[in-house]
């Protein structure tokens, strides 16, 4: 079953930004305050693939499930959401994923558990607890505001 944090980490990565609390509440199956409605989804993966599904992503990068996606691009700013870091097309971890055949949803998991690894960089780790702490707490607010949510989350 997804955790708060770990639905918080998935908008931090997806949308860069502080997840709105009556998004949290959908996600995490609570129900949002005003209507009770909340999702029946509880795996991870399977929330991640409906928020790739959404229009917030599609304005944002384009349709994840089309031809015309440029998975390069997103997973460039994946590397941005998630660890403040810049990359390029050149980075060995970006030409990774770009090979690889990993979804989308499962591949965001592996980069948020990559930065969060023992094994992995203490910088990535502490970026990405910062931004999952302050998203957090921006939800637990009962704020909703998207333009907030964003602004939040810039470095």
């Amino acid at each position: 079953m997804a955790t708060r944090e770990q639905i918080a980490e998935l908008y931090i990565a997806t949308f860069n930004r502080a997840a709105d609390a009556d998004g949290l509440s959908y996600w995490d199956g609570t129900g949002m305050p005003e209507t009770g409605e909340k999702t029946s989804l509880t795996e991870l993966e399977d929330i991640a693939e409906a928020l790739l599904d959404s229009p917030e992503v599609k304005a944002m990068y384009g349709d994840p499930s089309s031809e015309s996606f440029d998975r390069e691009a997103f997973i460039i700013k994946l590397y941005a959401n998630i660890l403040n870091r810049t990359v390029d097309a050149t980075d060995d971890g970006v030409i990774y994923w770009v090979g690889s055949d990993i979804s989308n949803a499962k591949m965001i998991i592996a980069l948020i558990n990559g930065a969060k690894a023992a094994s992995g960089d203490a910088e990535d780790a502490k970026t990405l607890a910062n931004k999952t702490t302050v998203g957090l707490e921006f939800a637990d607010a009962g704020l909703n505001d998207v333009a907030f949510a964003i602004s939040i989350m810039e470095p």
